[in-house]
């Protein structure tokens, strides 16, 4: 039986983004980086504005001009990636999706942080999705306190403060409560 190869989703514009930041790093015009890659100047305004992408070929030469690597290129970094692709991990691994969507891009980023801490790359999308599935409920349980997700304990605390702050006129020591309140959630 063959692996099938997945198709990750990537941000258009930023990989244009970055195609553009390496052209100028090299100091090319449109037009003579799109001769490298036996591409019109059109073409190459193209990729930049991420409404198409270099065939693989051309991704290869971008990325050893960038002195980087294709995954990098397309992916970014772990967090990045995790943001726009954690749900095929759900797939493979069979990691149950939870209802809250905004607690979940929440688990991927902080995951994707993680992963780059701990010197994971998008070099290594397989060992990254070993990471993903072996973290995942680690850090959902550290986002969440009892049921309630962390961003829904801090809209909380701000809704509760937010009235007062805009009927105060010197509001600097609700504030200091506010921040105070804050941190007491994020230590629990």
């Amino acid at each position: 039986m063959t692996k099938k190869k997945l198709k990750f989703s990537i941000y258009s514009s930023i990989v244009g983004n970055r195609i553009k930041s390496i052209r100028l790093l090299q100091n090319k015009t449109l037009e003579e980086w799109g001769k490298i890659f036996g591409a019109s100047k059109g073409n190459v305004l193209l990729w930049e504005q991420g409404k198409t992408l270099p065939n693989k070929k051309r991704l290869e030469k971008i990325a050893e001009l960038g002195n980087t690597t294709i995954n990098k290129l397309l992916y970014g970094n772990c967090e990045e990636f995790l943001d726009l692709n954690f749900i095929y991990y759900h797939i493979l691994y069979n990691i149950p999706v939870i209802e809250d969507p905004f607690l979940l891009v929440d688990i991927a980023s902080k995951i994707g942080q993680k992963a780059e801490e701990a010197g994971y790359t998008v070099d290594e999308l397989e060992k990254l999705g070993i990471f993903y599935k072996d973290n995942f409920e680690i850090v959902k349980n550290e986002l969440t306190n009892g049921d309630k997700p962390l961003h829904q304990r801090l809209y909380e605390i701000v809704d509760r403060y937010a009235s007062i702050i805009a009927k105060q006129h010197d509001s600097t020591q609700l504030k200091n409560e506010l921040v105070d309140e804050i941190i007491k959630t994020i230590d629990k």
